[in-house]
């Protein structure tokens, strides 16, 4: 079997797709609505899952599903989503997150995120942060970031910041800012 693209428009096309292809690495099933609308997928999958266009995902399990656009995802449990353009990524739980170009991150749990580009990740609870380029990170909680190449940290709470190259850190305890 070759490469093949689908397109799916609605919840129950998605459902359709999920259930013919689920096995099928050489599918690329993309979600693509005419106006904003909600998708859940709550299996795991071998075909490549993207979000376009004003498509919202609820992705659960061990999905994986790639955003771009300014296409929204929220992900819960293991999944995994691979974030491009201006696309938004809320992350809970064991999410793992891979953003670049102005990719928007909020992730809490134990959710991990790398972030390239010019993306911009708020972090919290016990959430890890690996970020480069100029990726701008906000950390809260006891977030853990690592910031590599001209990235930009702002840290508050017990969130732990390691620095590299020429990263800019700035800490904030109680109130005050300390660079």
């Amino acid at each position: 079997m070759t490469h093949q693209t689908i397109t799916v428009r609605t919840q129950a096309e998605l459902d359709a797709a999920l259930a013919a292809h689920s096995d099928d690495w050489q599918t690329t099933i993309l979600i693509d609505p005419p106006a904003e609308a909600w998708f859940k997928i709550t299996s795991s999958t071998s075909a490549t899952v993207w979000a376009a266009g004003s498509a919202v995902v609820e992705a659960y399990g061990s999905a994986t599903v790639r955003a771009s656009g300014s296409a929204s995802v929220r992900a819960h449990e293991s999944s995994t989503v691979d974030a491009f353009g201006s696309a938004t990524v809320e992350a809970y739980d064991s999410t793992t997150v891979w953003a670049s170009e102005s990719a928007t991150v909020w992730a809490s749990g134990s959710a991990s995120v790398r972030a390239y580009d010019t993306a911009t990740v708020r972090a919290s609870g016990s959430s890890t942060v690996e970020a480069h380029d100029s990726a701008t990170v906000r950390a809260y909680s006891s977030s853990t970031v690592r910031a590599y190449d001209s990235s930009s940290v702002r840290a508050a709470g017990a969130a732990t910041v390691e620095a590299h190259d020429s990263a800019n850190v700035e800490a904030w305890l109680k109130g005050r800012s300390t660079r």
